[in-house]
Parts: C-alpha cells; structure tokens; sequence
C-alpha cells in the first residue's frame, strides 16, 4: 500500500471517528438532558446550545469520509468488484439518509419542543423515543461499517 493510500485511509478512518464520535456524545448530551428534565432540573436547557453544535461535527466527518472515500475509489478501481465494499456503500448511504431525513426533522422538532417547558409525556415522549430510535439506528450502522470494513466479507 502506497504512502498516498495510508494517509487517505487515516484520512477515512479520522472522518468515520469525528461522525461516530459526535453520533456518541450527541446521543449522551440528549439521554442526559431528558434525564435532567424529567428529573425537573432546570439545568437541562443548558444542554441545548451545546447539542446544536454536534451536528456540525458529523457533517465535516461525513465531507472528510465521502472525499477520501471517492479519492480511494478513484485509485483502487477494484473495489468496486468486491462485495463487502458494495455492502458497505450501502451501509454508509443508508446512515446518511437516516441523519439528513430523520435525524434532522427530529432533531429540529425536539430543539423547538425542549426550547420551551419540556414536559416528558404525550407528544414529547413520542419525540423522544423516535429520536432515541434514531441515535441506536445510526449508532447501528457506524457498527456495521466498521464490522463489514475489517471482516470483508467475499473479499477476493
């Protein structure tokens, strides 16, 4: 493997860190804050302006991971042979529709909803637990990535 190609993959793999990293704390910042909440410590809206930022770290991940990942692509053709990089573009295109068409509704919905007086229950519990859903599906794919990644299944 070329010099070129080992600081590209340290390129993919610190972009695939920042995205799964942010996804972690982002995910934590939002347990701990309906935690805060429905504990009734007003000390919760404090999370908020911090939550807003998360995203902005999964996205320069994600430009990092999709240009490297193109670059890569581009020298070694063959990848595009093999399966496990087939599943793993599914995979990886999967995570991003979940955040952009999910992951942001939701994310917005609930900044709006907590903004105010949140109250677990009724709407804002249906909220929350879609988001939550969110977080484990996008935690669960970051997971397969990195599993289909270094197993390769039918790699030639």
């Amino acid at each position: 493997m070329s010099l070129l190609s080992r600081l590209l993959l340290a390129l993919h793999l610190c972009g695939l860190v920042l995205m799964a990293g942010a996804t972690v704390t982002d995910y934590i910042s939002f347990k701990t804050f309906c935690s805060m909440s429905a504990a009734g410590d007003s000390h919760a809206q404090g999370l908020l302006p911090l939550m807003g930022r998360y995203g902005g770290l999964v996205r320069t991940g994600a430009v990092i991971l999709i240009f490297t990942g193109i670059i890569m692509v581009t020298i070694n053709n063959s990848l595009w042979d093999e399966i496990w990089f087939k599943i793993k573009l599914a995979l990886a295109i999967l995570l991003v529709l979940n955040g952009v068409f999910i992951g942001n509704s939701l994310g917005m919905k609930f900044r709006k909803m907590a903004s105010g007086n949140f109250i677990p229950g009724g709407q804002e519990r249906h909220i929350s637990m879609q988001l939550n859903r969110f977080y484990l599906a996008q935690l669960t794919l970051f997971i397969l990535i990195i599993f289909v990644s270094i197993v390769r299944p039918g790699k030639k």
